[in-house]
């Protein structure tokens, strides 16, 4: 009978599901006071205590960093939504899940709630500029929260406010937000429905991050989850002397400039060629393939910034963003200055220029 709850619980409700709070805090105490219990059981049988449960690398998990541990405790409880039409941005903050155990996707065909830890880093972004990462944080089944409905975690949690401003399927550790709040690969799917649910759950718990509150912005997001055992890879940028000898790093991957050459954003619509120059000098012109008046073009300077690239002249604002093999620009208050065409888009590394 518990083994039929359990799983129940666990894959009962698809991935859209979402319950209301009310309904969370009258029906979760059972259930949690069963996963704890199962928790406990599962350490008292194999001779575990509390404060020895064995990690996802089989080494003593007691001395661990916890995220309880640093100052990412109860953060969102001190930045509110206090306004449902003007949602704070900040802070922001990126999970990355580093390793884990093979058995928490075994999760829902077990009877005893398994000991295992999942080792994972936290980027946190209290503004674009300014950010701080927490390496080595481990959680252990007696770090959970528990009296808690997860359920709904596997439902894409607050994304309303994300719609103008989001990296796409680039998944990184910010500032900038993917579309999606969780990673849809086999890996990460596996980790949530089994027992991953429970571990960012209560991440969220005890970041203090209201997660099924509709009208906050999608300030906190999993960036990527890494295959059994193994360490996620985490975007390494390259020596930005790399450039200047001739090192073979992809497109996007040198700190203080993209890689020189020419890219290409054209579509069906518009023509559109992006240079850029060794010294971060750059040139920019768009122009419509059905030979209209709409047409554009303009210069600048790129310096660096989180996630890549920016220029500014007066209100108008470029930044670039790293893509696999391409780079992705985004262009704000410019019209007026280079021209009504629309800049935006995803531009494809092309070779260097000849």
């Amino acid at each position: 009978m518990k083994t039929a709850f359990l799983k129940l619980a666990l894959c009962a409700l698809p991935l859209g599901a979402a319950l209301p709070s009310q309904a969370q805090s009258e029906n979760s105490g059972g259930f949690g006071s069963m996963l704890m219990n199962s928790v406990k059981k599962a350490l008292n049988k194999n001779g575990v205590g509390q404060q020895d449960a064995a990690g996802a690398n089989g080494q003593s998990a007691g001395g661990y960093q916890k995220l309880t541990d640093t100052k990412l405790k109860d953060l969102f409880k001190a930045y509110p939504v206090r306004d449902d039409m003007n949602p704070p941005a900040f802070p922001k903050v990126a999970i990355r899940i580093l390793s884990h155990a093979k058995s928490l996707g075994q999760w829902e065909t077990r009877s005893n709630t398994p000991n295992e830890c999942v080792d994972y880093q936290v980027t946190l972004w209290t503004d674009e500029r300014s950010s701080e990462k927490f390496d080595k944080l481990r959680m252990c089944a007696t770090d959970l929260a528990f009296d808690i409905s997860y359920t709904t975690v596997r439902s894409p949690w607050p994304v309303k406010f994300n719609y103008n401003k989001n990296s796409g399927q680039v998944r990184d550790d910010g500032p900038v937000a993917p579309k999606q709040p969780y990673p849809t690969d086999p890996v990460a799917r596996n980790f949530m429905y089994g027992g991953g649910v429970f571990y960012i759950g209560s991440m969220f718990v005890q970041m203090g991050y209201a997660w099924e509150y509709p009208h906050d912005t999608m300030r906190v997001w999993v960036s990527g989850v890494s295959a059994d055992g193994k360490v996620a890879p985490t975007p390494v940028l390259a020596d930005a002397g790399a450039a200047k000898s001739g090192g073979s790093a992809e497109p996007g991957e040198y700190i203080n400039t993209p890689t020189p050459g020419l890219y290409d954003g054209s579509d069906r619509n518009f023509e559109r060629s992006l240079l850029v120059m060794a010294n971060g000098r750059f040139e920019l012109k768009v122009s419509s393939k059905a030979g209209g008046a709409r047409a554009g073009a303009g210069d600048g300077q790129l310096t660096d910034a989180p996630g890549g690239w920016s220029a500014s002249n007066g209100s108008c604002r470029l930044s670039l963003k790293r893509a696999a093999g391409a780079v992705r620009l985004s262009a704000e208050g410019c019209a007026s200055a280079w021209g009504d065409a629309p800049f935006d888009g995803r531009y494809q590394f092309k070779g260097a220029q000849s």
